[in-house]
């Protein structure tokens, strides 16, 4: 087969008659549910993703971007790994995507909650590849990873 592991998740989802295909050309593991608990570290993250905290840091550190783009692209490692397979179908106007709200980072306020969108394709209050697929996932992911959302939402001087 010529797909990538997250393309065999959501194809495994979808699918029962393809899953023992898919199952022995990826391994049975890769389709087990797995917690998001789990994902504890950005490190962990990578892992899920299919690469390792390293490969990340050696294609992004010498490029010379300032902080909060660097914490934009590990949330969005961190936000696929938390939805394990799970992509927003903005063509449908019927599924909840959920995505942290803060309030102000400068006063050590942090997370307040998590808001769904479900009337609206696209909303500039909220990244697109920044949304899970649930309120749980999305909560955990800004208390679990509030050091790198704070970086992210924080103006760099760069």
């Amino acid at each position: 087969m010529n797909i990538d592991k997250q393309q065999a998740k959501r194809l495994y989802k979808e699918s029962t008659w393809l899953r023992p295909e898919l199952v022995k050309e990826f391994g049975e593991g890769l389709f087990k549910e797995k917690n998001m608990t789990d994902i504890k570290t950005f490190a962990d993250a990578c892992k899920e993703m299919g690469h390792s905290e390293e490969e990340f840091n050696n294609s992004w550190s010498n490029m010379g971007l300032p902080e909060d783009t660097l914490a934009y692209e590990k949330l969005k490692i961190i936000a696929g790994a938390i939805n394990d397979g799970w992509t927003p179908d903005w063509s449908n106007t019927n599924e909840a995507k959920w995505f942290p709200l803060f309030t102000d980072l400068s006063s050590g306020s942090g997370f307040s909650r998590s808001h769904s969108f479900i009337d609206f394709c696209v909303d500039t209050g909220a990244g697109s590849r920044l949304c899970y697929g649930t309120k749980e996932k999305s909560n955990y992911a800004a208390t679990q990873f509030s050091e790198i959302y704070n970086k992210f939402l924080t103006i760099s001087e760069s």
